[in-house]
């Protein structure tokens, strides 16, 4: 049997669905500990919700758990927040937006999302997620990735505050790194060529996720004639604002691994990049560690079972990864 997987990557994608108002939602259903589930854990303002297609829409509370095939929207000046447990990752819906639960897979820790209109922003913590769309699929290996889609022209925005992100469709697909943005103008339409985050971009993100606080925090010391508040620094007319500046290439940074095994057989690993690594973890054992700065390619096996891999994990990314989990006997 093969063992069960819960490895950090991501494909996402976005598409569109209806909306409609309706009474107070009332039956809460409290969050279940061990069991992947999506989970509202925050509101600002007007934030509707309804748990089947074949209801209406209604207020929701904090707490509420929504299965697959519920929906959430936003109105104006409005946000939530969702939390996919137990993995951690972290949904935050934008005002004026709506979006499906479509997957919630136990095996590996898989989720599908469907984006109908508006904002998306992701907080990648393990297993994988993908979110669909009619204009075109965008995926992340790595944490932060921002999702806008319009309702009008059906233009759709990909902002990849870390991590390594795509953007494509049937017409192409690029590739983008921490900090960069790319879109597909309308469905149809071949993904733009990679460029810098601007400004406002960099602003939205700011505003979206308090999560994202920390990779935006001013470089320049307080003093320095820089503002420390993340706002741009003002400018005379016609001075063009220096763009953000471009991350380290991944080739100087370090990754990290957190590896459990829960599984009954000895789990063996190879990393091959700048250094080659190799090592087994016994049952019941883990391991965690820093490889040396680089991308490199992941591979894992049992010796009763089949090869996982290679899995790229680029240079400053996280690869966490339990086998077996919830004490499922595998392989």
């Amino acid at each position: 049997m093969s063992p069960k997987r819960n490895i950090a990557s991501l494909i996402l994608s976005v598409s569109i669905l209806l909306t409609a108002c309706g009474p107070a939602q009332t039956d809460v259903e409290p969050a279940k500990p061990g069991t992947r589930q999506a989970v509202l854990t925050e509101t600002l303002n007007d934030v509707r919700t309804r748990l089947a297609p074949d209801v209406e829409f209604a207020p929701a509370s904090e707490g509420l758990v929504l299965p697959v095939g519920s929906q959430a929207q936003t109105g104006e000046d409005s946000r939530a927040r969702f939390d996919l447990q137990p993995d951690g990752t972290i949904v935050r819906l934008g005002p004026n937006s709506s979006f499906e639960v479509a997957a919630l897979d136990e095996k590996d820790a898989f989720s599908r999302l469907k984006l109908a209109f508006g904002e998306l922003w992701i907080i990648l913590n393990g297993g994988a997620l993908e979110v669909e769309s009619g204009s075109g699929q965008a995926g992340v290996r790595g944490s932060y990735l921002g999702l806008i889609l319009s309702p009008d022209s059906g233009s759709l925005k990909a902002l990849c505050l870390e991590g390594f992100c795509t953007l494509a469709n049937a017409l192409g697909a690029v590739e983008l790194t921490s900090g960069q943005a790319a879109e597909i103008p309308a469905p149809g339409q071949p993904p733009s060529a990679p460029r810098p985050m601007s400004a406002d971009e960099f602003r939205q993100w700011r505003e979206a996720s308090p999560e994202a606080d920390s990779l935006l925090r001013p470089q320049n010391p307080p003093g320095t004639g820089e503002p420390t508040d993340g706002s741009p620094r003002p400018v005379e007319t016609g001075t063009p604002v220096n763009p953000p500046p471009q991350p380290p290439d991944s080739s100087s940074l370090s990754s990290t691994y957190n590896l459990e095994n829960t599984c009954q057989e000895v789990w063996h690993w190879k990393f091959e990049g700048p250094t080659t690594i190799e090592f087994d973890v016994a049952p019941g054992e883990s391991a965690s560690g820093t490889l040396p700065p680089g991308d490199y390619n992941a591979t894992d096996w049992f010796d009763n079972g089949p090869s996982h891999g290679p899995n790229f994990l680029p240079g400053g990314g996280r690869l966490e990864v339990t086998s077996c989990p919830e004490g499922s006997n595998g392989p």
